[in-house]
């Protein structure tokens, strides 16, 4: 004890040292604003924190004779592995210098220095050196190595994942379902929190197709299209970080919403813009220059998967539809007409059917030649379009007659409906060839299930009524009902 406190006088200065350090290291890591967000400032200072109290325990345990000052090894090797080379070398420096502060104070006490002591200072602080740099050196080599790892998993998972965009995307060739996916992949692969897609209709007009995620992200009304519209009318990808934009020429942009950052790319196949695909969330550092062009592959592979799919459709419709009328055609029109009726039978519905004639369509034919007579069948398909429902199926079922399902409509609703488009098309003067041309047309009407429960009964029955109406001199209407 007597010892001891001959000792602690000598060293009173170098205790006040390494308490005020202690505590501003203690302070600066753990308190407050203070404290450094960054990992390494916080190794760091931990690891001065852990030479100064090292060297405090040599300074107690008998200064430069002490055996702990192998301890100074153990916050160098740290830093060797944790930090990069120049910080482990500095902390080598430290626990050097330290040791050696120990050393020079124990003399100033007048206290003896033994030559082993000053061969231990001299071996440690040239062995700290080189152990920190050649572990330093092994470390950063090691880093490399699990770098290149990391990237080479990296491009592995972005590899899988493109295979996997593609394989989802070319999986099926019906837009709707295909848009689904798109928007949904996209948040998946991009983490965000929520995606759409927007076209571009045939009039140039851009829309919302489909959305997945937080739609709330995008704002709760459509008309939230400034950063796609830019994204259309530039050709080129959109950032948005926190409002800052790139490219810069898109400074005023908003982003959608309720959106923190946002990523829109466009979709353009062969030379051709399709759409836009956004990506937007509401917290986070915002999207990753990985996530931009994943992003971009992912817009370059739906624009071509969006482009067979329209084609597919556009196809289908081709031979659904009547190329001159633009109306259904024959073959679509029987297989819907199972189908309302299966479902009027299941809902225990109404439903009706119309079909409507023009009369003496041959004697304008032979008058006028068939291409005038196309040119009426075109303008009288137009004119059926525009007067029936969203809900009915209207038809050309062959020749000069058409065929409107109108479900949810009893005989009576239905015989209005066929009364109203034959006075429209009396009344209705249409322009041939520069000339004005007047026609007519007689309607039958027949309803499921008083004319019959199958396809073929109804067309009978509809069929039926359509020759007495031509029998009593056309231009007339009439009901199934009335022939019973």
């Amino acid at each position: 004890m007597t010892k001891w406190a001959s000792r602690a006088g000598g060293f009173a200065e170098l205790d006040w040292v390494l308490a005020v350090g202690s505590a501003y290291v203690l302070v600066t890591t753990f308190v407050g604003p203070l404290a450094p967000a960054a990992w390494r400032d916080r190794a760091i200072i931990l690891t001065v924190l852990d030479i100064l109290l090292i060297t405090w325990l040599v300074r107690a345990t008998g200064g430069v004779a002490s055996e702990l000052y192998i301890l100074y090894y153990l916050p160098v090797l740290q830093a060797s592995f944790r930090l990069n080379l120049r910080d482990a070398i500095g902390a080598s420096v430290l626990a050097a210098a330290c040791y050696l502060l120990v050393g020079f104070i124990t003399g100033l006490v007048g206290v003896t220095i033994q030559s082993s002591g000053v061969l231990r200072m001299a071996t440690f602080s040239v062995s700290a050196v080189v152990i920190a740099i050649s572990l330093g050196l092994l470390a950063k080599q090691a880093r490399l190595q699990r770098g290149e790892r990391e990237r080479a998993q990296e491009l592995l998972n972005r590899t899988s994942a493109i295979y996997e965009i593609a394989r989802t995307l070319n999986a099926t060739l019906d837009l709707e379902e295909l848009l689904t996916r798109l928007a949904q992949t996209a948040v998946r692969e991009c983490g965000a929190d929520a995606a759409r897609v927007v076209l571009v209709s045939d009039e140039g007009e851009p829309a919302v197709r489909a959305a997945a995620g937080h739609e709330a992200v995008f704002g709760e009304a459509e008309g939230h299209l400034e950063a796609a519209n830019w994204i259309l009318k530039n050709e080129e990808t959109l950032t948005i970080r926190s409002g800052r934009m790139s490219p810069k020429s898109a400074a005023g942009v908003q982003s959608p919403g309720g959106a923190r950052h946002y990523l829109g790319a466009p979709m353009i196949a062969k030379g051709r813009l399709v759409g836009v695909i956004e990506l937007a969330s509401r917290s986070g550092e915002g999207f990753r220059d990985v996530d931009e062009d994943l992003l971009d592959v992912i817009a370059a592979q739906a624009a071509v998967a969006i482009e067979n799919a329209q084609q597919y459709g556009r196809a289908q419709l081709l031979a659904m539809t009547d190329r001159l009328t633009g109306l259904w055609n024959h073959a679509e029109f029987h297989q819907r007409l199972r189908e309302e009726i299966a479902r009027a039978q299941r809902h225990a519905r109404p439903m009706s059917l119309l079909f409507a004639d023009l009369d003496n369509f041959k004697a304008f034919n032979d008058a006028h030649g068939h291409r005038m007579g196309d040119e009426l069948l075109r303008q009288i398909g137009a004119r059926l379009r525009a007067a029936v429902r969203r809900t009915d199926f209207a038809a050309r079922y062959g020749g000069d007659e058409f065929a409107v399902i109108l479900p949810e409509t009893a005989i009576h609703g239905a015989s209005v409906a066929c009364d109203n488009l034959r006075r429209a098309i009396e009344q209705e003067s249409f322009r041939i060839a520069n000339q004005r041309v007047t026609v007519t047309i007689s309607g039958g009407v027949a309803a499921y299930p008083e004319a019959g429960a199958t396809a073929e009964q109804l067309i009978d029955a509809c069929d039926g009524a359509l020759r007495e109406a031509k029998r009593s001199g056309g231009n007339y209407i009439r009901l199934h009902e009335t022939l019973s």
